[in-house]
């Protein structure tokens, strides 16, 4: 869920918040009475029955400081006991039981949670790593985006290269040179860049409403 959309419904006079969790681990974060802007960049309050660990990634096993992202590991009441394939939970869950939830993210000194990207969906371009949700977030904000995913495609030079797949408000037209123009008032490092737009009519989605990305790298690399 987009900053810009709980903006769009703040201003509808729709309280609207985000919150964490997944299937395996269903209620991690929540909002009750919040500040509006607390909402509107985060994923909620860690709920008090859930403990969360958050490790960094370049040293797997480093507690990440107050602040500084890394993966989200996760115990509590409702986390799932396994997967039926037993040799996923080898890599699911470490020797003292917490779950490894693939999702990178922070905790702040309130207990507040952002989602920054997931560790599969890291873009590496000439070396540097960054999350392609933070490039989504910024995106949504452009009047012409309806909606957009940004991936990472196989580039000799690069290793990967970096494209936007979006989808147009209806009678809006953009321009590779309007997203660079967008992205530098936005102040992001000029290395975020996309390389490539692709303006598609819809978004190839699973049935939860994710986008599939993998169908994405796969017919763009292919093309």
């Amino acid at each position: 869920m987009t900053p810009s959309l709980i903006r769009s419904a703040a201003e509808a006079g729709i309280p609207v918040s985000r919150a964490y969790g997944s299937s395996e681990h269903p209620t991690i974060s929540g909002f009750e009475k919040d500040p509006p802007a607390k909402a509107v960049e985060l994923d909620g309050r860690i709920h008090e029955h859930i403990q969360i660990k958050v490790e960094v990634i370049a040293d797997p096993r480093r507690p990440a400081s107050r602040g500084e992202v890394g993966e989200i590991c996760t115990k509590g009441p409702d986390l799932f006991i396994g997967y039926h394939r037993s040799n996923f939970n080898e890599e699911a869950f470490d020797e003292d039981g917490w779950f490894h939830t693939g999702d990178l993210g922070r905790v702040d000194d309130e207990n507040y949670i952002q989602i920054v990207g997931r560790i599969k969906d890291i873009i590496v371009r000439k070396g540097q790593k960054f999350s392609a949700k933070e490039l989504e977030d910024l995106l949504s904000e452009h009047p012409a985006v309806k909606e957009c995913a940004v991936i990472g495609l196989p580039d000799a030079e690069r290793g990967e290269r970096v494209c936007a797949v979006v989808v147009q408000h209806p009678g809006s037209t953009l321009t590779l040179d309007d997203v660079r123009v967008f992205l530098t008032k936005a102040a992001i490092a000029r290395q975020k860049f996309p390389e490539q737009l692709e303006i598609v009519s819809a978004l190839p989605k699973n049935p939860s409403g994710k986008v599939r990305k993998f169908e994405l790298r796969n017919s763009l690399s292919a093309g």
